[in-house]
C-alpha cells in the first residue's frame, strides 16, 4: 500500500515531463535566455569591473570629477543607475514579450487539464 504522499506527488508529476518540453515552454525559455543573459552580463562586468578599481586602481578611483566628487563615487552612481536603466528594461521586456508568451503557456496547460 502506497502513502498518501507518495500518491499525490506522483499525480502532481505526471504531466511534469510532458508541459516542460511542450513549444511554446521551450519558447518561452529561450526568450527569457536571450534577453536576460546581455543585461546579467553587462551588470556582473560593472559590478566586478568596479571593485576591482576600488581595490587596484585608488589613484584612478581618486581623482576629482567635479568639486568634492571622485572617480568612485561618479562610478558608483552611474552603477546604480545601470541598475536602474536594466530594472526598467527588464519590467519593459517581461510587460512586451514574456507576459504574452506566459499567458499562452498557461492557457494551453489549462485547456489541457494540467493542475493549477
Amino acid at each position: 500500500m502506497t502513502s498518501p504522499v507518495a500518491n499525490a506527488e506522483a499525480t502532481v508529476g505526471a504531466d511534469l515531463p510532458t508541459t516542460t518540453e511542450a513549444p511554446s515552454i521551450a519558447t518561452l525559455m529561450n526568450a527569457k535566455i536571450r534577453y536576460f543573459t546581455p543585461m546579467i552580463i553587462i551588470y556582473m562586468v560593472s559590478y566586478i569591473g568596479l571593485t576591482a578599481l576600488a581595490g587596484f586602481a585608488k589613484g584612478f578611483m581618486a581623482l576629482k570629477v567635479i568639486g568634492a566628487l571622485n572617480m568612485g563615487f561618479f562610478l558608483i552612481g552611474c552603477n546604480y543607475v545601470l541598475s536602474l536603466v536594466i530594472a526598467l528594461a527588464y519590467v519593459r521586456v517581461a510587460n512586451a514579450t514574456l507576459d504574452p508568451m506566459v499567458q499562452k503557456v498557461v492557457s494551453a496547460l489549462r485547456g489541457r487539464g494540467a493542475p493549477r
